[in-house]
């Protein structure tokens, strides 16, 4: 689902009926004045198919066989090949993850208002897992590829990390070389933290100035 309340509404509201297989019904991430805290249309029917603690795979098997759609696999497409030229835009960084990512590899997603071109970019990558952060934990992507490089020894991790929220946890990159984990780190730089800005929008807060950037 969508993270922002409008889009997520967007996309629902011409569904009848909802099949739950361990979740719950979707809602808004924040009470957003004048906007639903269900997402899903206020008429559609919920059907729950499965709950968390339930077997999730044999649930969705049961249901592909009822309907005759067990063997139907999705032909897979080749990754596309990087740009060799051109200016690097999400897009063309999202291309080249998905060329040169291994087999296996373990994608860590906290690209923020960057996230699209990389989920669509790497829909033909190598087979991976891809661990999101979902909102309301803000620096999360970091240590969460700390985690994983732990939990998951000889597995390649690439974190996707806006570069405001990486300010909260920057003691991460500390412990990935002190136990000299196998993490990528790309640092999507904007320099501003733009979802602070978006979420002032959405709760219908006067525009405001960024602040300068001062280097040295």
């Amino acid at each position: 689902m969508p993270y922002p309340v409008d889009e997520a509404v967007a996309k629902l509201k011409h569904f009848k009926h909802l099949i739950l297989v361990g979740t719950g019904e979707p809602v808004a991430f924040f009470a957003y004045p004048g906007k639903p805290s269900i997402v899903s249309p206020p008429d559609a029917a919920v059907h729950v198919l499965a709950r968390p603690e339930h077997d999730l795979k044999d649930a969705l098997a049961r249901l592909a066989e009822e309907l005759g759609c067990r063997n139907r696999a999705v032909p897979e497409s080749a990754p596309e090949a990087p740009p060799t030229q051109g200016p690097l835009t999400a897009e063309a960084a999202a291309a080249t993850v998905a060329a040169l990512m291994p087999e296996h590899a373990i994608l860590v997603d906290e690209a923020i208002t960057l996230r699209a071109p990389f989920f669509a970019g790497t829909r033909n990558a190598p087979p991976h897992d891809w661990l999101q952060v979902p909102g309301g934990a803000i620096g999360g992507g970091l240590p969460l590829a700390t985690g994983a490089a732990l939990g998951a020894p000889g597995r390649r991790v690439i974190v996707l990390q806006g570069d405001g929220s990486a300010a909260y946890t920057l003691q991460a990159l500390w412990t990935q070389a002190r136990e000299n984990l196998d993490v990528t780190t790309i640092l999507l730089s904007n320099r501003k933290y733009a979802i602070l800005f978006k979420e002032l929008a959405d709760v219908g807060a006067p525009p405001v100035r960024p602040p300068a950037i001062c280097s040295s």
